[in-house]
């Protein structure tokens, strides 16, 4: 079992119900297990829709062609490197200007870009909140 999945279950088996009050405390055990195991499940089932809402890094193989997307790769050192960029013709156009562009100034002996861009995978860019009239702000 991968990590993720492994700390979804520990996340989903960890789900309680805070202690029944008021009327539903005075209910027969039977009835506040029921209760108890019926909000647990819908818990569960809430935890479980936000989880497949959430995207997901796909393989770069599958990128689509002409829509900015987040590419993502690790370099020489290990490190997570994440860059927007989109494919057109085949060809994902920010790697390409960036390799031309190095192509034109960098002195002789620089480390140059290399011709085919590292990514590994890619993820949709998420939409933009919903506009709200001016002067409106966050209820945070």
């Amino acid at each position: 079992m991968t990590d993720m999945k492994q700390q979804v279950r520990k996340t989903l088996d960890s789900v309680t119900m805070p202690p029944l009050i008021g009327p539903l405390a005075d209910l027969p055990d039977h009835v506040k297990q029921v209760v108890e195991a019926y909000g647990r499940a819908c818990a569960r089932e809430a935890i479980v829709a936000a989880l497949r809402a959430a995207p997901e890094w796909q393989p770069i193989e599958t990128a689509p062609e002409n829509k900015l997307v987040v590419v993502g790769w690790m370099d020489d050192e290990g490190a997570d490197r994440q860059e927007f960029d989109y494919i057109e013709d085949g060809l994902w156009i920010h790697h390409a200007d960036l390799v031309e562009h190095a192509q034109m100034v960098a002195p002789p002996g620089s480390k140059m870009p290399k011709e085919q861009p590292p990514y590994q995978w890619w993820i949709d860019l998420p939409a933009f909140p919903a506009a709200r009239p001016r002067g409106v702000k966050d209820a945070t």
